[in-house]
């Protein structure tokens, strides 16, 4: 039986509507009833609320009664504690991979690794973000760790629909392809605390750069420098509702 039928119909819509978060597709503070909703994925309202229900549990939606769901209010005090728990558990994943890291086991990671570097050269944010997604979850399976990947998913999709609508600092993504590589080199040498501590340093560089974006500032040298300790990703509790950020 085709593994894709034998899936239930909810898991199938949660899956779709993470990728449609992540891609921008439902926008951050975006409300979505459910009849728009049972429009959008071609099923009944039944798989449609369990979808939610699962995706609220996660803290990705909140539901509205008998209105269907929308994105929840981000502000930076919760930007910063997702990447907090998202740098935490992607430094236990990358441990983990780290003692499973053959040269054929790494091949996703650098083939996402190339496709980042080549949307950093061609400036395109949306396949940035793409293949950010996809380099960290080549590093995420590699560890087995179904639970820590089952928390990333979910949590993921919001990170990347902020970071959609943000973009990038100037000298973020020549950063990231350096912190990649250092990632790599790390895993490469089957070095579990090392290849830990590179995706801090990655994680912590990253939210730098994000609230930056939120502040309005152009604080891309200091947030973006790799010698910078990783420190704590927390920030102030600044209401950015609707993530209007600034292009500088």
């Amino acid at each position: 039986m085709d593994a894709a039928l034998s899936t239930p119909a909810y898991v199938r819509v949660r899956e779709r509507m993470l990728a449609d978060i992540a891609g921008g597709a439902w926008p951050v503070g975006a409300h979505l009833t459910l009849a728009e909703l049972e429009r959008r994925y071609g099923v009944s309202q039944s798989p449609i609320r369990e979808a939610l229900l699962h995706l609220s549990g996660d803290g990705v939606v909140v539901l509205r009664a008998h209105r269907g769901a929308a994105l929840p209010p981000l502000d930076r005090r919760t930007l910063g504690e997702l990447y907090g728990v998202r740098g935490a558990l992607q430094a236990l994943t990358a441990r983990e991979a780290a003692a499973r890291a053959t040269r054929a086991a790494l091949a996703p990671v650098h083939a996402a690794a190339r496709a980042y570097d080549q949307a950093a050269e061609a400036g395109d944010e949306a396949a940035l973000a793409a293949a950010n997604r996809a380099f960290h979850g080549a590093i995420d399976r590699l560890s087995d760790n179904r639970m820590a990947i089952a928390m990333l998913e979910a949590r993921a999709a919001l990170v990347d629909a902020v970071r959609r609508a943000c973009g990038y600092g100037p000298g973020r993504p020549r950063a990231a392809t350096r912190q990649h590589r250092a990632i790599l080199a790390a895993l490469g040498r089957r070095d579990g605390e090392a290849a830990a501590r590179a995706v801090m340093q990655h994680v912590a560089a990253s939210w730098r750069d994000l609230d930056a974006r939120l502040h309005g500032k152009e604080e891309a040298e200091e947030a973006n420098d790799d010698t910078h300790a990783p420190g704590s990703v927390r920030a102030a509790g600044i209401a950015v509702r609707g993530i209007a950020c600034p292009r500088v």
